[in-house]
């Protein structure tokens, strides 16, 4: 576990660590996961559009790049950690971003009504907060709301898709069991229901043991749908990071061609 101690005021970490994970797959997430940060560097200035608006598209990459860095590093610690199951929450939240990335990538007219309706967004939170409305945010906020109510009207109704919407065709079977395998069944956790959670009840009782029985098949999936977003970056941003992702892609190729047996977690005392 991990705590502060009284003397030092310092985090220690106790945790035995899983060691299940394949080193090769724990490898390939991690430089893939970072070479988000590493090709857009310190600074990317947006491109301004003839409206005077930063270029939708790769704002909102910009957004969900810190946004899936910061997911997948934090999957791949629980991981580590033996918190499969709370990984897998946030699992679910990668696979999102990246699918709503794509969908924005692919339609830079919904990205600018994405990009033109967030300070209404923002100002619905602040009134629900009930945040002071003579504070410079409150007053900055509002004044974005004017000013875009009179050049675009229809911003304030704008309303993202679901995630189901984004994905496909409702009657699409194979893409409802794509969204049921990778966003619903992690849903059931994050809204504590019982539905499809039968790891958690157990007949000796309630499992508090989260572990998943192959922690290698998330830490694969997050590799996928970061390299997925990867692909974006280097298709609508202004960097070239053909090469990196070539061998990260065939690197994750080498894994799927060579599956390895995965020991069984060891219980808890």
């Amino acid at each position: 576990m991990c705590e502060v101690t009284s003397k030092e005021q310092e985090f220690r970490c106790h945790y035995e660590l899983d060691q299940r994970p394949r080193n090769d797959l724990v490898r390939l997430n991690q430089t893939a996961y970072r070479l988000i940060q590493t090709a857009l560097g310190d600074t990317y200035n947006v491109r301004l559009g003839d409206d005077e608006l930063p270029d939708p598209v790769e704002v909102y990459l910009l957004y969900i790049s810190a946004l899936i860095h910061g997911a997948a590093d934090a999957v791949l610690t629980l991981i580590l950690h033996n918190l499969g199951r709370e990984a897998r929450i946030i699992e679910r939240q990668i696979f999102e971003y990246s699918a709503r990335a794509d969908y924005y990538a692919k339609r830079p007219e919904e990205a600018k009504r994405y990009l033109i309706s967030s300070p209404f967004r923002e100002k619905q939170i602040l009134d629900e907060l009930g945040y002071d409305k003579d504070t410079d945010r409150y007053r900055e906020v509002e004044l974005t709301c004017n000013e875009f109510s009179t050049r675009w009207p229809g911003a304030a109704s704008y309303r993202e898709p679901t995630l189901r919407n984004i994905l496909g065709p409702k009657d699409d079977q194979r893409i409802t069991a794509l969204y049921a395998f990778y966003y619903r069944v992690h849903s059931q956790m994050a809204h504590a229901t019982i539905a499809g959670l039968g790891g958690v009840f157990r007949e000796e009782g309630i499992d508090f043991d989260g572990r998943q029985e192959n922690p290698n098949i998330s830490l694969e999936a997050v590799t996928r749908f970061v390299l997925t977003f990867l692909s974006l970056l280097n298709e609508h941003l202004r960097i070239d990071i053909t090469r990196q992702l070539d061998v990260l892609k065939n690197g994750l190729h080498v894994i799927q061609a060579n599956p390895s047996v995965i020991p069984q977690a060891p219980q808890s005392e």
